[in-house]
């Protein structure tokens, strides 16, 4: 299983590969051994946040699944997750940086997953504050 990891991904799968300088940790405590019953996006942790904030999401199957951060007016800002993924819980991080590598402007910011063939699985709202 190969996933595009561009930002730091706990997960007890691999291989991944890491696109840029972005460093990803992957280590088996982050994955849960329960198989999750329905996709889910939980709500970032902590929220607001300052430094960098924590996204759950599940997969009950393995999916084609995608994690990204948009502005309020629909414009991606970055990618976490692109790629196959295995069945399991996992707990994203994203650290207030577009994909170029900039700081983003305080503001209210979208996390939405999709997965599967159903599509997009849920939008949580963050709130960045630098």
């Amino acid at each position: 299983t190969e996933v595009r990891v561009t930002s730091g991904l706990t997960t007890g799968t691999g291989p991944v590969r890491v696109e840029g300088e972005t460093e990803t940790q992957i280590n088996d405590s982050g994955r849960s051994l329960e198989v999750p019953g329905a996709f889910c996006l939980s709500q970032n942790v902590p929220n607001p946040f300052n430094n960098s904030t924590r996204i759950g999401v599940q997969f009950p199957e393995t999916s084609a699944v995608e994690l990204a951060v948009f502005d309020v007016l629909g414009r991606r800002i970055r990618t976490l997750l692109d790629g196959m993924v295995e069945a399991g819980s996992y707990t994203a991080r994203w650290d207030g940086r577009d994909d170029a590598g900039r700081l983003m402007a305080s503001g209210v910011y979208l996390c939405r997953l999709e997965a599967g063939a159903g599509g997009v699985v849920g939008e949580r709202k963050m709130v960045y504050v630098r």
